[in-house]
């Protein structure tokens, strides 16, 4: 739990003041000189209540700053949406918004040939040994032909 002044502190702190400026308005220092007001704003800050809290209360801070400027996925796609309905806009953004809205609804599918052949391991090593052999580098036998010469 933290004193009255160390709340001080902090919420000075959390406002954008510097230790020292915090420390100073918090415990009002005003005849205090400069480096004791650093060395007891320092001293604080080591304090394991003040710092939990002040870096607690940052991260609320910045979630709250990130939930408020960051748009919602209904947000994005409300605008996409308008954009694409919109005439005024040009062409070419009328067709990136709806090619946005079509990835995002899964609607471009990638097709796949169908007439793709699976092979087994086996197969594609009877398909190398076959061209192998009718290229001249391979003998009926199955020996490699080192002397091949092109023609």
């Amino acid at each position: 739990m933290l004193t009255p002044k160390q709340q001080n502190f902090v919420r000075e702190l959390l406002s954008g003041k510097s230790q020292a400026d915090a420390y100073r308005y918090a415990y009002q220092a005003t005849r205090m000189n400069d480096n004791s007001i650093r060395r007891e704003a320092s001293r604080l800050m080591a304090n394991p209540n003040i710092a939990t809290t002040v870096r607690r209360l940052q991260e609320q801070a910045d979630d709250a700053v990130i939930e408020k400027r960051i748009a919602t996925r209904q947000d994005v796609l409300e605008t996409l949406s308008q954009c694409m309905d919109n005439a005024k806009t040009g062409d070419s953004v009328r067709v990136r918004a709806a090619e946005l809205l079509g990835k995002h609804y899964g609607l471009f599918v990638e097709k796949v040939d169908p007439e793709l052949e699976i092979k087994s391991s086996e197969e594609l090593a009877q398909q190398l040994n076959d061209t192998l052999l009718r290229v001249g580098l391979m003998t009926a036998d199955g020996k490699v032909n080192l002397s091949y010469e092109s023609s």
